[in-house]
């Protein structure tokens, strides 16, 4: 069985019952390197994060620049994990989902405030729903503010997005 919409196929169920959508683009990243972290001391604003991508379907993902470029129209969820290690001295980490480099009402913002909590860590998600339009670009970004000690630790963080709708 296969559906065509404007004469593409749109969804293909073979004789065995496998559902494949050929345009359910998503991608999948990680960083995951034991002991290494990005110190804050070297943002000066807003930068794309740059995950080590495992899984791109429809080669949407520009891994050098950290965009994803919207082949198809729809609702997309985006998912990002992070662990923040406090510094020594007060100060916010940001992250931020944008859409065309435009800001989007999803965010996530850790505070420190005390230097009693210096090596702590933190975890950091930043998840919501976007629309977006073909052509459009989503990314990640992430700054501080002030505290030039504290780090976002690469061990076990993740990212994906995905069209759900």
């Amino acid at each position: 069985f296969q559906l065509t919409i404007g004469g593409n196929p749109y969804l293909t169920v073979d004789n065995l019952g496998a559902v494949n959508k050929p345009n359910n683009p998503c991608v999948f990243g990680y960083n995951n390197v034991a002991g290494s972290n990005l110190t804050t001391a070297s943002i000066t604003s807003y930068n794309t994060w740059k995950p080590n991508v495992t899984i791109d379907m429809g080669s949407n993902f520009n891994s050098s620049t950290g965009v994803f470029t919207v082949n198809t129209s729809g609702i997309y969820q985006v998912y990002c994990h992070v662990t923040r290690i406090y510094g020594t001295s007060s100060g916010n980490v940001n992250l931020r989902w944008r859409l065309n480099n435009a800001d989007v009402n999803i965010n996530a913002t850790s505070n420190s405030y005390s230097a009693t909590l210096a090596g702590e860590k933190e975890q950091m998600v930043c998840s919501g729903l976007i629309s977006a339009t073909a052509g459009d670009t989503i990314r990640l970004v992430y700054s501080t503010d002030s505290d030039a000690t504290t780090a976002i630790s690469y061990d076990n963080s993740s990212y994906s997005i995905q069209l759900v709708g």
